[in-house]
């Protein structure tokens, strides 16, 4: 088996959409409740023995609070994958996830990047855990090799609309059979820290944080009724 990066993944390079001036107001919204929180890391499985022609291979992603000093609320990352190996098929809810109440939801935005939403009408915390599960069909007479699977732009947010600071881990699909063959990494898919949206108009950056403001404000909501002297 063997890996190489010289050449450049198209689905890494893929921009987002605007989502014009709704998803701007969104976004300086939460610029005005960013804070300092301590980091956490979303990480990406290295999934081992796919074959070509494999059906619903598993790729769990995974969050780490890094001590539980996180608080994370929701998640909204893109991650990219080589189109012409894995076709995304779904993207399951997590355990963690389903421990905290929250859904996911999926689009692909563009050939090999799918962005991951992972959200719920509460103020519940994400404990440790799998987040999201992607599955891919692995494409017949595809040579036996690594493929990586990577975040390209991921966002962490606490239950009041803190944005979280934190890291990713790529992770890797490995394809064995009788035939090596080469593979490179998306450009700019390699771990660090989580990136803000390419554009400032993010559209999934404001479904995040439309969420996020729709449960302070049923919180705020439900704190008022509860306060009203019954005649």
């Amino acid at each position: 088996m063997r890996t190489r990066t010289s050449r450049d993944c198209s689905a890494c390079a893929a921009l987002l959409r605007p989502a014009g001036s709704v998803g701007v107001a969104l976004l300086l919204a939460l610029l005005t409740v960013t804070g300092n929180a301590r980091a956490a890391t979303l990480s990406v499985a290295n999934v081992e023995n796919a074959t070509a022609g494999d059906t619903a291979v598993q790729v769990p992603i995974s969050l780490s609070n890094d001590g539980a000093s996180a608080a994370i609320g929701g998640v909204q990352m893109d991650v990219a994958y080589e189109p012409a190996v894995l076709t995304l098929s779904t993207v399951k809810t997590g355990a963690a996830a389903q421990d905290a109440g929250k859904n996911v939801s999926f689009n692909i935005v563009s050939d090999g990047v799918v962005r991951v939403i992972v959200a719920g009408l509460n103020q519940k915390t994400i404990a440790d855990g799998v987040l999201a599960t992607m599955l891919f069909n692995v494409a017949a007479g595809v040579p036996a090799d690594t493929y990586p699977v990577a975040m390209t732009v991921a966002q962490m947010v606490s239950p009041n609309g803190t944005q979280i600071i934190g890291a990713t881990v790529p992770g890797t699909v490995t394809v064995v059979g009788a035939t090596e063959g080469e593979n490179t990494a998306p450009s700019g898919c390699s771990g660090g820290t989580l990136s803000p949206p390419h554009d400032s108009g993010n559209s999934g950056a404001g479904v995040l944080l439309l969420v996020s403001l729709l449960v302070i404000g049923f919180g705020a909501h439900r704190r008022e009724q509860r306060q009203v002297p019954r005649q």
